[in-house]
């Protein structure tokens, strides 16, 4: 439970974040320019958790 609502507040925290990201880097950004942001973040913080995962899988398996 206490993971579903870190996971919905990091959602929140990062679409307030690509919004004024957006804004901030496009004078006329639109709802598309901050889809776009926001999914760049969201795949930047996706692809640490996974690698994160990996490597600690790999260090598992050594010793």
């Amino acid at each position: 439970m206490l993971t579903g609502i870190r996971i919905i507040g990091l959602g929140i925290w990062v679409a307030i974040l690509s919004t004024a990201i957006s804004a901030f880097f496009f004078r006329n950004g639109t709802e598309e320019d901050a889809a776009l942001v926001f999914v760049a973040i969201m795949d930047f913080i996706v692809i640490g958790v996974v690698a994160r995962a990996v490597l600690r899988m790999c260090r598992n398996q050594r010793g």
